[in-house]
């Protein structure tokens, strides 16, 4: 840690929250990712539900060991709907414990478990480099970028009392990147890994 000390990220935990890894081309990134999936992957073995949810923009086969038992995407129009799947899938889980007058997924009583769902483990890679080659320039592309960064800071900041994990990676952990909604994301990205010689400005982010 920023102390010298060890920090822990458990993603069993109920209090769990989004994690940002930053660090140059090569650095780790996809590696600490590969931990979390690893962990889900054996979760998945012991017979506890959930999904396991990848944006890969660079598509260069970094988590093609995931594909038979997590959804991998690739494509412009399938990381953007996979977005607002998630987004989705947490309006929707908020209005069960809504309902129920409950703060958090964990509080479920066993016959609401099943209806609510599984975890969700969200990963992203490249995650600024994805919005700034695929928002485009024009009125439609920026339009469909600035959603999905909507939703993306709604699920980073309430996603965690619903069952929903995010691990997103980039090279610039810079709010100004991280698009309209920048600093608040990064306040809601509470665990922090940078991995190697960080730019400064990246750096004083972390």
């Amino acid at each position: 840690s920023s102390l010298g000390g060890r920090a822990d990220w458990e993603l069993d935990r109920p209090t769990n929250t989004s994690m940002v890894v930053c660090g140059g081309m090569g650095g780790g990134k996809t590696s600490v990712a590969g931990t979390a999936l690893n962990w889900f992957h054996r979760q998945l073995h012991l017979g506890r539900p959930g999904e396991a949810i990848i944006l890969d923009p660079k598509a260069l086969g970094d988590f093609a060991w995931c594909e038979d038992w997590a959804t991998v995407c690739q494509t412009d129009e399938g990381m953007w709907a996979a977005i607002g799947y998630v987004h989705s899938e947490m309006i929707r889980r908020a209005a069960i414990l809504r309902r129920l007058k409950l703060r958090s997924w964990v509080d479920l009583p066993p016959e609401e478990m099943a209806r609510f769902g599984g975890r969700i483990l969200f990963i992203a890679d490249e995650l600024v480099n994805f919005f700034l080659l695929r928002g485009g320039t024009d009125k439609a592309a920026a339009g469909r970028a600035k959603t999905a960064w909507t939703q993306l800071e709604m699920i980073t900041s309430m996603g965690r009392a619903l069952g929903i994990n995010c691990v997103l990676m980039t090279q610039h952990a810079i709010a100004e990147h991280l698009g309209p909604f920048g600093s608040t994301m990064i306040a809601n990205l509470a665990a922090r890994v940078g991995i190697g010689a960080l730019e400064p400005s990246a750096a004083k982010t972390l």
